[in-house]
């Protein structure tokens, strides 16, 4: 019997390790889907334009439009955007080579609205703080060419076809 009370003995031993080692599996895995999910949070919270370089000026409150533009050049694009989003991340993604390959960096603006999404006014306010007149902004995201004081709506989705159509230059390849 003495046998038989060591084999019992070592089985739930080994049953208790075994369950300690997949409670051990789980918290680690538990643990590295937490560090991901803010890891990924943490990419969504600031524009992928400006982290990377790819536009010099991101504006985050509308009071300071009028002033920023006051010494804007001749022509030039606002792309008004939000952040916290993997969709508008992944426009941004796909906007960057083309604001590289036509030296836009100077001449591209980002107005980041992340903390007017709850704003009802806010395309009214655009609206008028940049005094669009015959198209009006109705949608985010968008950009805005202004040139010699007029300007042009563009889908962000069709700004290098916008550029080619504009004979715009590409500077580099």
């Amino acid at each position: 019997m003495k046998g038989y009370d060591y084999m019992s003995k070592t089985k739930y031993k080994n049953y208790y390790i075994g369950i300690i080692i997949a409670v051990l599996i789980i918290l680690a895995i538990l643990y590295y889907l937490r560090i991901y999910e803010t890891a990924k949070m943490k990419k969504y919270e600031t524009s992928y334009l400006v982290s990377t370089g790819a536009v010099n000026l991101s504006i985050e409150e509308l009071k300071e439009i009028k002033q920023v533009f006051s010494d804007a050049p001749d022509d030039y694009f606002v792309f008004i955007s939000y952040t916290n989003d993997e969709v508008e991340y992944k426009l941004e993604n796909k906007l960057k080579p083309v604001i590289d390959n036509y030296g836009l960096k100077d001449n591209f603006y980002l107005i980041d609205t992340t903390s007017y999404k709850e704003d009802n006014d806010l395309y009214d306010n655009l609206n008028d703080l940049f005094k669009l007149d015959k198209d009006k902004i109705n949608s985010i995201p968008i950009i805005l060419y202004f040139k010699d004081n007029k300007y042009e709506i563009v889908d962000p989705n069709k700004l290098e076809s916008f550029l080619e159509k504009n004979n715009f230059e590409k500077i580099s390849q």
